[in-house]
């Protein structure tokens, strides 16, 4: 097509003359030249339009990646919003059933539960579940399925009459002839006795025991008395049994001294709190100190231990406002057999110093639960001959039960419906785990090993192997939710380790349970004055908790303590420090004796007896 335009062209042109022909080029050249111009100007404008969308694909994808930031801050924040409404106004129980069944609130819903003006459903107690949210007894009932049957402890028979055979008994009888006579007359008689029984309290106090010492002189030079007893602060009214009372008091029922200041107060001897405080670190340091020594000797000598570490409060330690200490707490194993150990100690850090200096010199293995604080794997680091790292199977569900606190309740779910989610089926999985492991401590570590091969190992390595299936970059996969998997998949090789040995336990709940008292005494009493004195603090814990895990009642131990140890000071710790441990025998043979003195000496008195009517008829009627 264009030869033929061509040759158009050119028979157009063939009978043109050269002055024609000039003038069609000049023409031809100026139409050309145009068209370059034109070409040149597009050239420029596409240049142009190319910078500028290259300009805006780049504002474009920073706008983007803001916006996919922006996203993520926004399903994190909810996350964080969600977990602390949770935190603020949801049940902080992690059972099973009540994950599944707890009832989150709608967005409308999230208001203030203490606020006047909102609706009563949100801010009144009787708020109800959703309807057509699983209740409590459907969950229980799904999870018996998949679990089975949980073993109830039985209330034993006749426990309650076992019980009140522990107390002593005051029979009294409510009979008065005369008041009787005055009412009926002597016309009347007794048809039968009703007999009712209670529980009686005697309200404690203080009095001023004045106790006289012979002081003996014989033939030899000097005087002496067999009786002495070094007092527990001299020149001082301080007797056993009331610092054991102050220090139960504190330690035990978690009541802050300058609450107990305004009780003595009460019974005419005030005692200020400057005092209290006195006595306790002098009694500490003087009488206590030695046998919590003997606790970390014998805390050190255990194969199995647990450990954890919880933040406490120094204001005058020599640092910057707000700085924490913490009480690091070390526990016999759980299953162990045998007498149980507690040791606390204080530190102005969390650092690892403490586990290194704790550990050094132990000349045997030490599988040590945890929580999996990086400061346990520095000190592992530090032995690796002699330190064996074990698991916390309850941190890591406590991240999948987070990660199911931000769902909604589920919804006309079956439970094999609920198990599509991975959030529900990991706590389900776990909760599997535990109720077999659960049925094996009554056994001996041996065949506690064998069981848990044969029932445990399986299951475990099903949620494993289940967890590595979970794709964490799902969009759909929260934040919380990624985190549990991390931490599991990352610490799998810790978290085995109670398949491996009959002795570790599946978790560190036991010392966590105890680290509770340690938390009660801290909401009560706040901080600790001086770094003495929560050190002080430490050493009282560990006595009364260690006594409370061997089934010894803490006041009569430090009462015993207080009575014994000054008998003593001439001598090495080493020889008498077996009697001073709450499963001693001395200790055993005190305390009953020592309760069931205190118990009579403290019961009123008697009421009335049984009267004989015969006597009493006659009496009332003036017959001989």
């Amino acid at each position: 097509m264009m030869r033929a335009a061509l040759e158009k062209f050119r028979e157009s042109i063939s009978d043109k003359s050269r002055e024609d022909l000039i003038e069609i080029a000049v023409a031809q050249y100026s139409g050309w030249e145009s068209c370059i111009g034109e070409l040149r100007e597009f050239k420029e404008m596409h240049t142009g339009v190319v910078r500028d969308y290259k300009k805006l694909r780049e504002e474009y994808e920073k706008v983007r990646a803001e916006r996919d930031e922006l996203f993520h801050q926004n399903i994190h924040l909810t996350e964080i919003t969600t977990k602390q409404t949770n935190s603020l106004f949801g049940r902080s129980s992690e059972k099973t059933e009540d994950l599944l069944c707890r009832n989150t609130h709608d967005e409308q819903d999230m208001e203030d539960p203490v606020d006047e003006d909102a609706p009563e459903c949100i801010r009144g107690p009787e708020t109800s579940a959703d309807p057509d949210s699983l209740t409590e007894i459907e969950v229980r009932k799904m999870l018996k399925e998949l679990l089975g049957e949980k073993k109830k402890k039985k209330k034993e028979k006749g426990k309650r009459e076992t019980d009140l055979e522990k107390l002593p008994v005051q029979e009294t009888y409510l009979f008065d002839v005369e008041a009787l006579d005055k009412l009926y007359g002597n016309d009347w008689r007794i048809a039968r006795w009703v007999k009712r029984r209670t529980v009686e309290h005697v309200r404690s106090g203080n009095y001023l025991q004045i106790t006289y010492i012979p002081m003996i002189e014989t033939a030899a030079p000097g005087i002496q008395s067999p009786f002495w007893t070094e007092p527990l602060i001299e020149k001082s009214l301080v007797s056993s049994s009331l610092m054991a009372s102050i220090l139960y008091d504190k330690y035990a029922m978690f009541l802050p001294h300058y609450r107990q200041e305004h009780d003595p107060e009460r019974f005419g001897f005030p005692i200020s709190r400057q005092t209290i405080c006195n006595w306790e670190e002098h009694i500490c340091s003087e009488f206590l100190k030695p046998v919590y020594d003997h606790l970390r000797i014998l805390m050190k000598g255990f194969y199995y231990q647990h450990c954890d570490e919880t933040p406490w409060m120094v204001i005058r330690d020599g640092r910057r406002p707000g700085a924490k200490g913490y009480f690091w707490v070390h526990l016999s194993g759980e299953l162990l057999d045998g007498y149980k150990v507690m040791y606390i100690s204080f530190e102005l850090t969390r650092a690892a110093d403490h586990l290194k200096e704790f550990f050094e010199g132990i000349d045997h293995p030490v599988f040590l639960t945890d929580d999996a604080y990086a400061g346990y794997y520095t000190a592992q680091k530090e032995y690796p001959e002699q330190l064996t790292i074990c698991g916390c199977l309850t941190h890591a569900r406590r991240r999948f039960a987070n990660a199911v606190r931000l769902m909604r309740s589920p919804k006309d779910l079956t439970l094999e419906e609920m198990k599509q989610f991975p959030e529900y089926r990991c706590i389900l999985m776990i909760a599997e785990i535990y109720m077999k492991d659960e049925q094996l401590k009554s056994l001996s570590a041996d065949e506690r090993l064998k069981e848990r091969q044969e029932h445990v190992k399986p299951l475990f390595d099903e949620f494993i192997q289940y967890l590595e299936t979970i794709d964490v970059n799902d969009p759909g996969t929260s934040e919380t939710l990624k985190d549990a998997i991390g931490y599991t998949l990352n610490h799998e090789q810790e978290l085995r380790q109670f398949l491996n040995d009959g002795n570790i336990p599946i978790d560190n709940g036991s010392c966590e349970r105890r680290i509770r008292n340690i938390a009660r005494l801290r909401v009560n009493s706040l901080f600790s004055c001086t770094k003495h004195g929560a050190e002080t603090s430490a050493v009282i814990m560990s006595l009364i908790q260690t006594a409370d895990l061997n089934g010894a009642d803490p006041y009569y131990y430090l009462k015993y303590l207080m009575e014994e140890l000054p008998k003593h000071l001439t001598e090495e710790p080493a020889e008498y420090m077996d009697d001073m441990m709450p499963w001693s025998q001395q200790y055993l043979e005190y305390e009953p004796r020592e309760r069931e003195r205190l118990i009579k000496y403290m019961l009123p008195p008697p009421g009335n007896e049984k009267p004989d009517i015969r006597k009493l008829r006659k009496a009332s009627r003036g017959v001989a």
